[in-house]
């Protein structure tokens, strides 16, 4: 057992019936808090990679930024508000699917984002919101979509000549999928009549390899030869081609969460890729 944050001391009385899962996280959680940790809020997704990205081992939380959509149990896990409070976390709404926004925010949190001429898609819900919830004034987006994951090659079909779209801009993971999909989605807008390809949103990319810890992927994002690691690698920003290579060879991958809605707040290197 751990020898608690002073934060989690009541954890003591629930150590021995704690299951090994349980006890995994309560030590990551333990580690992380005692580490002096920038308590900034941010959505519990970027918090849970935060800890168990840094903290937990590879083994324990293979998808760390998922940890908390299964681990669900026990005093601290069963509590969602006890459990926000102490990580200073909180839960975003996933954006509506849709093919446009109002242009009024309403209660969901789902806006049109401008009437720019730039389509922005996002792989993952929560960056999607941190995203839009950080946007500059002066960006150029008509539109920040939620990719769905590989949906989105099917999807970029639904773009049409009435909403203006000029370039199409892609941030999701750092892993095979990650790059297939806007890869298969850029292949797709360039058999469409007057689509621009997808091109990836580069400072965003750059922080990912700057802030973000390589983790082993899934087995479904096993090695892969150098050959296709650098076919893939090659839609990256050229500052990223060499790097991204590197983490398909090695069998790892940098969950888009590492930038997180703190960074998103509190930089603006980024503004270059909404612009």
């Amino acid at each position: 057992m751990p020898m608690w944050h002073p934060a989690l001391t009541w954890l003591a009385a629930e150590w021995a019936t704690a299951t090994p899962k349980q006890r995994s996280a309560y030590a990551a959680i333990d580690r992380w808090l005692k580490s002096g940790p920038d308590l900034f809020a941010i959505p519990l997704r970027e918090r849970a990679l935060e800890i168990f990205g840094a903290f937990g081992s590879g083994a324990d939380f293979p998808m760390p930024e998922k940890t908390f959509d299964t681990l669900s149990s026990g005093p601290l896990f069963s509590n969602p508000d006890r459990l926000d409070k102490l990580l200073h976390a909180f839960r975003p709404p996933p954006p509506l699917i849709t093919e446009t926004f109002p242009l009024e925010e309403d209660d969901g949190h789902y806006c049109r984002v401008g009437t720019g001429d730039v389509l922005f898609v996002v792989e993952n819900s929560t960056t999607w919101w941190s995203l839009v919830e950080s946007l500059p004034d002066d960006h150029r987006l008509g539109y920040v979509a939620w990719g769905l994951g590989g949906t989105f090659r099917a999807s970029i079909r639904a773009i049409k000549a009435k909403h203006g779209i000029t370039q199409i801009r892609y941030f999701g993971d750092l892993d095979t999928s990650g790059l297939r999909i806007p890869l298969r989605a850029s292949s797709t807008a360039l058999e469409l009549v007057g689509l621009p390809p997808v091109q990836p949103a580069e400072r965003l990319y750059r922080v990912l390899q700057s802030l973000g810890r390589p983790r082993p992927a899934a087995a479904k994002e096993a090695s892969v030869s150098a050959g296709t690691a650098s076919e893939l690698a090659r839609w990256l920003p050229a500052p990223c081609r060499a790097g991204g290579t590197q983490v398909l060879l090695d069998g790892n991958r940098l969950a888009q969460e590492w930038v997180s809605y703190r960074y998103l707040q509190q930089s603006t290197d980024w503004y270059d890729d909404v612009r």
